[in-house]
């Protein structure tokens, strides 16, 4: 049968009381100690600021993702955040709003490949802190020339008239080369076809800083 989600324990903090000095007795019992619980394991992970784009950057992918940065970093400002990123991408306009939201948070975010980067997924990888973007050795990297036609693409960018989706393909691309510090000559040649990389080669071309085994 299908494990689905797994639950993992994790420790709760319980107050610690304030003493009343009238009270007789002060209790002292272990069972005020932290209290455990058993949560999923995402919503574990999530609390050591742990992120994950593991499917399709749908819009409630994208929204969540998105939520969960503000709410960190209005939780806590000072604790970096690692968005890990195994997807085969999504909408544009989607991307470019976990892109923004890595840009504008206050801590740092890593970005981790750990299987596949394509589409949109290898735009929000390029997105990370600088020296804070990182391909696993075996995983795969593409990118390409945002498209879309009336029977294809995400459902808010199917009905975009030419001149929109001409205007987000140059934002995509001044973004890519600014990350990556390619002319945007090249990038714009590289994203005719679907440029695939290896995490080597994508090191190289600059969507990461360094190869997870370095």
């Amino acid at each position: 049968m299908p494990v689905g989600v797994p639950k993992v324990p994790y420790q709760i903090p319980v107050p610690i009381p304030i003493p009343d000095p009238e009270a007789e007795d002060q209790a002292d019992d272990d069972d005020d100690d932290d209290r455990e619980e058993w949560v999923d394991l995402y919503d574990r992970l999530y609390r050591i600021r742990a992120l994950f784009l593991f499917e399709e950057l749908s819009d409630e992918i994208a929204n969540n993702i998105m939520g969960l940065m503000v709410f960190l970093n209005i939780d806590d400002n000072t604790q970096e955040q690692f968005l890990f990123i195994n997807s085969p991408g999504g909408g544009m306009i989607n991307g470019l709003g976990v892109y923004d939201m890595s840009q504008v948070v206050l801590p740092d975010v890593h970005t981790l490949c750990v299987g596949e980067a394509i589409s949109m997924a290898a735009f929000i990888l390029a997105g990370g802190a600088d020296t804070k973007r990182i391909a696993f050795p075996h995983c795969n990297v593409m990118i390409h020339q945002p498209l879309s036609s009336p029977s294809e693409g995400a459902p808010d960018e199917v009905y975009m008239d030419g001149e929109d989706m001409y205007i987000l393909r140059n934002v995509v691309e001044d973004l890519y080369a600014q990350r990556t510090r390619q002319p945007r000559s090249v990038i714009r040649e590289d994203m005719i076809r679907d440029r695939f990389m290896t995490a080597t080669e994508a090191k190289d071309y600059g969507i990461v800083d360094s190869v997870g085994e370095d």
